[in-house]
């Protein structure tokens, strides 16, 4: 238990405004906003990649949706001075 530390990027002396809720609704939320124009991607890349787009568009909006609500919680860290 030593080795134990935050995560990359993170900050690093907990207080009232570091909160892992934060990241989680955050998380949860680009989830659901992906989930939402999952169809419409679909559509567009059916014509293109064929019976692909399905699993193509679940793996890239999955990934895209990491990517932004990590960038979203540092854009916010940034904002209340965390960081």
């Amino acid at each position: 238990m030593a080795e134990v530390r935050n995560l990359p990027s993170r900050a690093t002396t907990p207080g009232k405004r570091t909160s892992p809720w934060k990241e989680r609704i955050v998380l949860i939320t680009c989830l659901v906003g992906a989930w939402q124009i999952s169809d419409e991607v679909i559509v567009a890349l059916d014509p293109h990649i064929g019976w692909w787009a399905k699993p193509a568009t679940v793996i890239g909006l999955s990934l895209l949706a990491l990517v932004v609500a990590n960038q979203l919680i540092l854009f916010i860290e940034k904002l209340q001075g965390i960081r």
